[in-house]
């Protein structure tokens, strides 16, 4: 399990409370490809119970080039943060899609906004205070999963008692594109579809033309467009320009 839920570098991926370095890595050569995208082998493990779906791409010389992982734990509320179908997604090397992660482990400011929406690739219902203990943990987790040539396509469920239920469809086509659809319901107030990059990463804001720019050291990465376009869209750069 451990060398699923590790990066390329050996690093726990950073979810929820989860941190420190894997004892083992994972080695393509014992694992069943899904299947090839030009040179590249195409890996894939689902713990559906536990709310874990992760893809791994390596090339002929055993070196993993891109990791996706998509997450929506309910087993417990220990360690939980609101991280309900969030995930992460790394392309040779660079962190596209974050996640805050714990990084710090009191009962300060910090350590709430790292527990909040706020700080994972999610929807959220703007300025609403809940708690964890909102999360229905029995209605929440993997609907369904299937996997074809050069495709993953992963349903999710997280409810929220009384006042929310996110329904979050995955098409995820490695080296190609993600397609995120998302469908709430019940909510009561403005709707904010949340995304956290990784540190290497600049915005491009071409929101009002629809659609944003990646970019790392001034080479696009990617491009993010909504299918029905931008009502708003606020850009966030850390401690200089903080929630």
């Amino acid at each position: 399990v451990s060398s699923w839920l590790s990066e390329y570098n050996n690093m726990f991926f950073q979810i929820g409370d989860t941190e420190g370095i894997s004892k083992s890595s994972l080695e393509p050569k014992k694992q069943l490809e899904d299947f090839k995208i030009g040179d590249l082998k195409s890996y894939s493990k689902v713990y559906y119970k536990s709310g874990y779906f992760i893809n791994k791409l390596f090339n002929v010389h055993g070196v993993c080039e891109s990791e996706f992982i998509f997450y929506n734990t309910s087993d417990s509320y220990i360690h939980k943060h609101f991280d309900s179908n969030a995930f992460i997604l790394i392309n040779k090397g660079i962190e596209i899609f974050s996640d805050g992660g714990k990084y710090v482990y009191d009962y300060s400011d910090l350590r709430k906004y790292f527990l909040s929406f706020e700080a994972h690739n999610t929807v959220y219902i703007k300025e609403l205070n809940t708690s964890l203990e909102s999360l229905n943990l029995e209605k929440t987790g993997f609907q369904s999963f299937e996997k074809k040539e050069g495709v993953y396509k992963i349903n999710s469920l997280a409810s929220y008692d009384d006042y929310m239920a996110h329904n979050r469809e995955i098409i995820y086509k490695p080296t190609r594109s993600l397609e995120v659809v998302d469908r709430v319901y019940n909510n009561e107030g403005d709707l904010v579809v949340n995304f956290l990059f990784g540190t290497d990463i600049e915005v491009i804001d071409f929101s009002y033309e629809g659609f944003i720019i990646l970019q790392n050291k001034g080479r696009a990465v990617a491009k993010m467009f909504l299918e029905k376009g931008f009502i708003s869209c606020k850009t966030y750069f850390g401690s200089e320009n903080p929630y």
